[in-house]
């Protein structure tokens, strides 16, 4: 796809049950949603709308009144397209100037810095 739609953090959390379980009706989609959320039914389907105006959900009618929605993007490529985004935008484009940052805000263990090492010789 050549140009991914932007996604809140909350119409994010709707992808991700998609990405998760596939294609849904819209009850089944604010049933999931709502085990995580305070939200209520017509907000959780506000996003799911919003998805669709994005073209990031896809729809199909079923029987007349109920909807079968699915992502109409791929989970990989959309993550991995709002990595490179957060990147530039935090750290002007630079991964070393990131991962600098990470590393020293956190305290790693040996073998998370043993798993970085394999990662980064790979």
């Amino acid at each position: 796809m050549s140009k991914l739609p932007q996604i809140s953090p909350a119409e994010l959390e709707v992808m991700n049950v998609l990405w998760k379980h596939g294609s849904l009706m819209g009850t089944e989609i604010v049933n999931i949603v709502s085990e995580t959320n305070d939200w209520n039914d017509k907000t959780i389907r506000t996003f799911i709308n919003r998805l669709v105006a994005k073209k990031a959900l896809s729809i199909e009618k079923i029987n007349g009144r109920a909807f079968r929605y699915s992502a109409a993007i791929d989970e990989e490529e959309y993550k991995s397209n709002a990595t490179k985004n957060f990147i530039n935008k935090m750290y002007d484009g630079s991964l070393n100037m990131m991962l600098t940052g990470f590393i020293k805000d956190n305290d790693l263990d040996k073998e998370e810095i043993d798993e970085l090492k394999k990662i980064l010789e790979g």
